[in-house]
């Protein structure tokens, strides 16, 4: 029978029920697979947050970020993907938790939740007090049997000192009559025509301890670093009239004698066992003296004393210490800083070198007592004539300034330039004053920063870079 038209457009009904069901089967099969891709992308990122172990969030503009914990998985496979999609937290953009009650919680936080910093210093803190408690703690054998040296200014010997106090020790100051002091040995003293106390009339000064170097050693763990003072990248003794003042004056010269011939008295004051210590040399100091001690980690920074020297420059020249530096000063600053890296590298071939960026303290407190800071140049005696001078001098020093976050910026700008020469590839960058740039409310005078949270987050950029050195050495 011939079908109508109206039967020819009916639709199918033994085929309608095929089709809704394939269309349903589809359906689930793309949920399923979306599923199981959520599933897969959710263990994967939640791996690279968790790398450190326990996760922690904070709150950030509103925003709940994964910061991680302090203890650390030991997984190959997540650690290589971490690294290669963060190959440094503390160069990522975030922002600065401070806690001055509980030391732990003073980190910085990236706010890319995936690039957490590890906690190192409340792991090793946790290590050497015998925390058995508390999380499970990253790794830190990394740290043990190691030896770092630091050069720098006194805002290096203050985080040096916090660091040691915030693991339980004490810094130990290489005096003249200390065995390991750069002076110490016959003729020493005397090959730098050095005076055992110097004396001013006007009454107030700074000891030269405070350029001396000081010892930080941790016994549990043999880790030791010694913190060695520079006067910045002068090379015509400008300071030298300084009370603290210390010689030899060039940088490269300090790197032999307050840095390697004080390595090589440790070393060769090793004592055997049943012999007698060094005299004025304690129980402690021995034990470390059993290693040979060569630099594992050298960390160098330069600034302050930088600015200092072309500060007094210009207000000797009556000129403003507010204005950029000049092009000439920059280049001088840049080449002083490829001579003192290369010498570095050529004093500590093995060491891991890692440079350190500048300090930035309040501009409010940039006016510090010059007269004290850079020197007097004047001897006052008591005297109508040398009281007037001293007036004079102290009135041109006033109201000046020795350093300006403009040139702090520029010095920085200018140390970054320089690591990005090929031959400072392998340079380390520890972005600590960075880290802290606006945190000169926790300051402990016109200076230095506090120890919290200043001296702990120093200590978790240093370990970081000494921790990427080791694993580096170890590959």
């Amino acid at each position: 029978m011939t079908a109508t038209l109206a039967e020819t457009q009916q639709p199918n009904k033994s085929v309608l029920p095929i089709i809704c069901g394939s269309r349903r089967i589809r359906f689930v099969s793309l949920s399923i697979s979306i599923a199981v891709i959520w599933i897969v992308a959710s263990v994967y990122w939640g791996s690279l947050s968790g790398i450190d172990g326990q996760h922690y969030t904070r709150t950030i503009g509103g925003v709940e970020v994964d910061i991680g914990g302090v203890g650390e998985r030991q997984n190959t496979q997540n650690t290589q993907n971490t690294q290669h999609t963060c190959s440094n937290p503390f160069s990522q953009l975030g922002t600065l938790h401070v806690n001055l009650t509980h030391r732990e919680e003073n980190n910085w936080v990236p706010f890319d939740s995936s690039c957490q910093p590890p906690r190192l210093m409340a792991s090793l803190a946790a290590q050497i007090s015998g925390d058995t408690l508390s999380h499970s703690h990253t790794d830190t054998s990394f740290a043990h049997n190691k030896t770092i040296l630091i050069m720098g200014d006194s805002i290096a010997r203050e985080t040096v000192k916090y660091f040691c106090n915030l693991l339980g020790e004490d810094v130990v100051n290489l005096g003249d009559d200390h065995p390991w002091s750069p002076f110490a040995g016959e003729g020493e003293a005397q090959k730098y025509n050095l005076s055992q106390s110097k004396s001013h009339s006007h009454g107030k000064r700074a000891p030269r301890e405070s350029s001396l170097p000081n010892i930080c050693y941790i016994p549990s763990i043999d880790l030791m670093l010694i913190q060695s003072f520079h006067f910045g990248m002068d090379t015509d003794a400008f300071f030298a009239s300084k009370e603290q003042y210390n010689p030899p004056n060039n940088y490269e010269d300090r790197l032999i004698v307050h840095g390697r011939n004080i390595l090589d008295r440790i070393s060769m004051s090793n004592t055997n066992e049943g012999e007698s210590r060094s005299e004025g040399e304690s129980e402690k100091e021995t034990r470390a003296a059993h290693t040979l001690r060569q630099p594992d980690l050298v960390e160098v920074s330069s600034s302050l004393w930088d600015l200092a020297r072309f500060a007094r420059i210009d207000i000797e020249d009556d000129k403003s210490t507010m204005t950029d530096l000049s092009g000439d000063r920059l280049a001088f600053y840049m080449d002083r800083m490829s001579e003192m890296l290369s010498a570095t590298q050529s004093i500590f071939p093995s060491a891991q070198l890692v440079w350190r960026t500048c300090h930035y303290p309040s501009e409010s407190n940039h006016k510090l007592d010059w007269i004290d800071w850079i020197g007097r140049s004047i001897n006052t005696d008591i005297n109508t004539h040398a009281k007037m001078a001293r007036l004079e001098q102290e009135r041109l020093y006033q109201d000046k300034p020795y350093f300006h976050l403009n040139r702090l910026f520029q010095l920085d700008q200018a140390a970054r330039y320089v690591l990005q020469k090929e031959e400072f590839d392998g340079v380390g960058l520890n972005e600590w004053g960075r880290l802290m740039f606006g945190q000169h409310a926790h300051q402990i005078d016109q200076l230095h920063p506090s120890m919290l949270p200043g001296g702990w987050l120093w200590g978790d950029t240093m370990l970081y870079e000494l921790r990427k050195a080791t694993l580096r050495a170890n590959q």
